[in-house]
């Protein structure tokens, strides 16, 4: 309503205008020269005539186009092709790919992807629905057009076929796939993880170790994983230098473990798994001495049972001070099974036969481990005590065993 007076109040105005410089501009005239062609007419009449010519031009123009957008209209309803319905088959081919029907989302998908506006979702699903279905060319091409059809989508692209290239088991071209994925975000969170998925798989310790800080700067992933991740390296690695090492001489041995154990930083070193692995290669090469140093340290610092087991195998050049120690230990750790097991065995060493039945029998009261049935039926069996013997062999041998539970099948 508004609209249309205004409309109307201005019609009045240019009209009244008009209407004045018509008056006095009524003399007024137009001269068109054309070669020797001349045409003569009133300036307002022709005007009109251009205004007019402008209006049919405008008016054709806008004809034209809604003729036009009936016809695609009535094509879309005929043939059902329009947006629309191509919108509806993306949906569908989606919910077909978020159901792992490969084969039905890789069609819907396909037949849609050029009647959408952004046909690169469609591309990408389809892409990772052919290469489901074993056809990696088509997935390829299919990538190809994703990439083809935006500007914007190439992170996105990168990722569908580093994931589709890591699934095969490809990954120096995983690898590959990142590095240009990197260049467009270099610290995405999805990139660092799949590096870190490639490195693990590949046992690049060297790069995973450089990986660990740009993982926790952006705080990739959970702070436990990366601890975990931290101990797997420094213990895969000390693993491997223990493997290189095994053709060199013992006290080449030693000096290089010691390198390696200097390179792990201090908090690192008194991890169960990482001073377990370091102390029994130490016992390996004859380092007991170095070995039960480092386990007494530790062992005042945490309790633990594996590190334990371990001091209870140590061949000190002095049997006795192990002893002593351990003996040490009894008056907070009583009721330690680990302990019990680890004085009966530093007790054979010192040949204490008595005391060493002692400790294996409360160790087995306490917690009853195959290791400790076997070190007192050897250590029975030595005594010339047999029968005794036999019967501890067969409790711990049936301890680590599953067995069918006698019913009475046994009369």
């Amino acid at each position: 309503m508004i609209r249309g007076l205004l409309f109307f109040c201005t019609f009045l105005i240019v009209g009244s205008i008009a209407y004045q410089a018509l008056e006095k501009g009524g003399n007024s005239y137009l001269l068109i020269v054309w070669n020797k062609t001349s045409i003569e007419m009133n300036l307002w009449f022709a005007l009109l005539i251009i205004f007019s010519l402008l209006f049919i031009k405008w008016f054709i123009i806008k004809f034209l186009r809604g003729s036009f957008d009936g016809v695609k209209y009535t094509k879309q309803k005929i043939f059902g092709v329009g947006d629309e319905k191509a919108q509806a088959k993306t949906v569908d081919g989606l919910i077909d790919f978020i159901e792992e029907n490969w084969a039905l989302a890789r069609k819907k998908l396909t037949q849609s992807a050029n009647k959408v506006k952004a046909p690169t979702i469609n591309y990408l699903a389809a892409a990772r629905s052919a290469y489901e279905l074993g056809d990696e060319q088509d997935a390829l091409e299919l990538l190809h057009k994703a990439e083809t059809s935006t500007d914007r989508g190439g992170l996105a692209i990168a990722l569908t076929q580093a994931r589709m290239q890591f699934s095969n088991q490809q990954y120096e071209q995983t690898l590959a796939t990142l590095e240009r994925a990197s260049n467009i975000s270099a610290e995405h969170p999805v990139i660092l993880n799949l590096r870190l998925e490639v490195y693990t798989q590949l046992k690049d310790w060297a790069e995973l170790k450089k990986l660990l800080p740009i993982l926790q700067k952006n705080n990739a992933v959970p702070t436990e994983k990366l601890h975990e991740l931290e101990l797997d390296i420094h213990k895969a690695q000390l693993s491997e230098q223990i493997e290189k090492q095994k053709s060199s001489s013992s006290d080449d041995k030693e000096q290089s473990l010691k390198s390696i154990w200097s390179q792990i930083p201090s908090n690192i070193q008194q991890e169960e798994c990482i001073l377990s692995v370091y102390c029994a290669e130490l016992m390996a090469i004859g380092a007991h001495n170095s070995a039960e140093k480092l386990l007494a340290n530790a062992l005042e610092a945490k309790w633990i049972g594996q590190w334990l087991d371990l001091y209870g195998l140590l061949l000190c050049s002095d049997a006795k001070r192990p002893l002593q120690t351990a003996e040490k230990w009894l008056g907070k750790h009583a009721n330690s099974a680990h302990l019990l097991l680890a004085l009966g065995r530093l007790c054979i060493q010192n040949q204490q036969w008595g005391r060493a039945v002692d400790f294996f029998e409360k160790s087995i009261e306490l917690q009853p481990r195959t290791e400790a049935y076997a070190e007192l039926a050897r250590l029975l069996d030595h005594m010339d005590e047999h029968q005794k013997s036999h019967a501890y062999y067969k409790q711990g041998l049936l301890k680590s065993s599953k067995v069918l539970i006698d019913s009475g099948y046994f009369k």
